[in-house]
């Protein structure tokens, strides 16, 4: 986790009045005493909070250092970079004939020019060097006789020893900073966990009592949000829908307006014919209804036996 400049200085404020009020205030100290933080214990927190402060305003002041021993080094580095480039390139056009080849690769221009530091004085040495022992060569063609004489070429390899001694010092004050910072992030979150337990002390301690933790700069705790289960909410539901039951109601009381159902057909031994509705039964076109079908089988019977005693006659 990043510790910002913010989440510190909010912190000392809040661990320097909160500590300071705790052992200062005596109706807030009583009650404290029987949870440890008598004034010993708070002495202590307080010397943290000094210990952060410290070591806080000790990382700001390497950092600055570094940020400038960066800045020079830059500055310088970039400076010497072009003018090496510069000189590589004219190098590069004056010997790109086949002759030159050892020449060439005695400059070091055959390899690909490196943008980094140790790759950049490596390179930059090995051509200075090279541009001190080939005069002749350059006077041969006319050309970095003036940008490549004698005594530039010594200021330059000097400029180079210059350089690394810049960015020593970068290293140096790079490595302090670092480490300040890795101290002052320890002792950071060495503070924040006991104001976060002295909080939750004080929350509960004094939980009826809102001026004495704004007097310790703590904030109460927020009011937990009821959270509804599943179960509560159809609950909720059925009792909120329009033409639904209220809980408790009877709900097997049919609604107004229902068909009416004959209850006598799930009794055993009912008589399915006799228990049907008139008044809801449907006949289908082409088939009788029962009732029907047993007028017409009497009214048969009725005929037969007419018959049967005419014929006796």
């Amino acid at each position: 986790m990043s510790v910002t400049k913010k989440m510190i200085l909010d912190l000392l404020e809040e661990t320097q009045v909160g500590f300071s009020n705790a052992k200062t205030e005596a109706s807030i100290k009583e009650k404290l005493i029987d949870e440890g933080y008598d004034d010993a214990r708070l002495d202590e927190l307080l010397e943290i909070n000094t210990l952060l402060r410290t070591r806080y305003q000790s990382f700001e002041n390497l950092s600055g250092l570094q940020m400038k021993a960066t800045d020079k080094l830059m500055e310088v580095f970039q400076k010497e970079m072009q003018d090496y480039s510069t000189s590589r390139q004219i190098s590069r056009k004056t010997f790109s004939d086949d002759r030159y080849r050892g020449l060439r690769s005695e400059f070091g221009l055959d390899q690909r020019i490196r943008t980094d530091f140790e790759g950049f004085i490596e390179q930059a040495t090995q051509y200075y060097e090279a541009a001190l022992k080939n005069q002749e060569s350059f006077k041969e063609k006319r050309v970095l006789t003036t940008r490549l004489s004698n005594d530039k070429i010594t200021a330059k390899l000097k400029g180079l020893e210059e350089l690394k001694k810049f960015n020593t010092a970068q290293e140096n004050a790079k490595g302090k900073a670092n480490v300040a910072r890795e101290e002052r992030d320890s002792t950071f979150f060495e503070l924040r966990m006991y104001w976060e337990n002295f909080k939750i002390i004080c929350r509960n301690i004094f939980r009826d009592n809102k001026e004495y933790l704004k007097i310790l700069k703590i904030k109460p705790k927020k009011k937990p949000i009821k959270v509804v289960t599943p179960d509560e909410s159809d609950t909720n539901e059925e009792s909120e829908t329009p033409g639904k039951n209220p809980p408790g109601a009877n709900n097997d009381k049919p609604a107004p307006n229902s068909p009416t159902v004959n209850n006598d057909l799930n009794k055993p031994n009912a008589d399915p014919v006799s228990n049907i509705n008139p008044a809801t039964q449907v006949t289908q076109p082409g088939n009788p209804s029962p009732q029907a079908a047993s007028v017409n089988l009497n009214s048969k019977a009725a005929n037969d036996a007419k018959d049967k005693q005419k014929k006796k006659k």
